[in-house]
């Protein structure tokens, strides 16, 4: 989302990369320009002597939840280093964004090597559960896009 501006944005922008998990480029009049991440992390930002700022972004990317990837983040490092940039939000969410670096990697190869599932999938999921309980059933067991893997550790 590009956001051109007098006014900055700040927090809002934030929330709503966070929220929808898109990219917030702003440009704008006061304050400082920045690049958010997906995650709600902003990447860069204006500054007095630096007042022109530059990422560049593969449209390519997901967002990931930690529950049952634990390890994920860790794995695509090891075995991919600079090519794939996998970063984990310091706002306190348990969130990662995995975005490929090297033109021949792509999210739906590394999602298939690796075995896990967007905010989005992750979300649907739980959804569907919470549905059959507002209906007085039994949820079905979830089977997460990895299969079975511990929720918290890094196994």
């Amino acid at each position: 989302m590009l956001w051109p501006s007098a006014y900055d944005g700040g927090f809002p922008l934030w929330a709503y990369a966070y929220l929808h998990h898109y990219y917030v480029i702003s440009s704008v009049r006061s304050g400082q320009s920045r690049v958010v991440d997906p995650c709600g992390a902003v990447l860069l930002e204006t500054e007095k002597d630096k007042q022109v700022i530059f990422r560049d972004i593969n449209l390519d990317f997901v967002v990931s939840h930690l529950d049952f990837n634990h390890s994920i983040p860790d794995k695509i490092k090891a075995k991919y280093g600079d090519r794939v940039d996998v970063r984990r939000s310091n706002l306190g969410c348990s969130h990662f964004v995995v975005e490929p670096m090297d033109p021949a990697i792509t999210c739906r190869q590394l999602q298939a090597e690796f075995g896990f599932e967007s905010t989005f999938q992750y979300h649907d999921r739980h959804r569907e559960a919470y549905s059959h309980v507002r209906d007085g059933q039994r949820s079905p067991k979830q089977q997460p896009l990895h299969g079975i893997r511990p929720q918290h550790g890094k196994f």
